[in-house]
């Protein structure tokens, strides 16, 4: 599963006594950035509704004045993924990382474009470091568990999608995703539950965003 997250910390500025000159220049500093932070919303919408092209110009004219910019960079190698571009993709995770070492949605990111490419083990490490970073990521748990499936360590996959689970509960992938681990182990009984709790929880997850559309 790919993690699309745009970090709004960066947004976020400590309030504190100032000069008047340097209120002047932090409001345009604050105007700057929630500009920034519009724009690349902007993307994402676009990106989420399958306008790949029009989100890409978006995020190109971004980075044209923020080649820094963590959230664009990331956002760019998330859209490549969906457009199975894995090998471009991985550029721009790299960058982000070189930035910024310490985000674990990017790492969990550049392990699902790894694994795509067939670089099982690579996308394992970066799976791990993903967890290492924040220890309660059930989506890295649960792509660990996918990894570790194709590597045919079934023993390790079961443990990480029973961990996703103890995470999240209600998720439904890692319920599925036991559930093939007990039908490969031949433990059916506890395999039909898994896939049974999977149904249940994706029923329920259609029935709310039926609730949620507007009329």
């Amino acid at each position: 599963m790919l993690f699309r997250s745009v970090s709004q910390s960066r947004y976020n500025h400590r309030k504190s006594k100032v000069t008047e000159n340097d209120t002047i220049i932090k409001s345009e500093h604050n105007k700057n950035s929630e500009d920034l932070s519009l724009l690349i919303e902007k993307g994402l919408k676009k990106q989420r509704e399958g306008l790949f092209q029009e989100a890409y110009k978006i995020y190109n004219d971004l980075l044209k004045n923020h080649p820094q910019n963590t959230d664009t960079l990331q956002l760019i190698g998330t859209l490549l993924c969906q457009q199975k571009k894995y090998s471009e993709s991985l550029k721009f995770f790299e960058k982000v990382l070189e930035i910024n070492p310490n985000l674990h949605f990017v790492y969990n990111n550049k392990g699902v474009a790894l694994k795509e490419l067939n670089k099982l083990n690579e996308s394992k490490l970066c799976f791990e470091k993903a967890i290492q970073i924040n220890p309660k990521f059930r989506d890295a748990y649960n792509n660990l568990g996918i990894v570790c499936m194709q590597l045919k360590k079934l023993s390790q996959s079961w443990n990480y999608f029973n961990k996703a689970i103890e995470l999240d509960p209600k998720y439904a992938e890692a319920y599925n995703n036991r559930g093939n681990v007990n039908k490969a182990n031949e433990q059916f009984e506890n395999a039909l539950s898994d896939f049974d709790q999977a149904i249940r929880l994706r029923f329920i997850h259609q029935r709310v965003c039926l609730h949620r559309m507007p009329l």
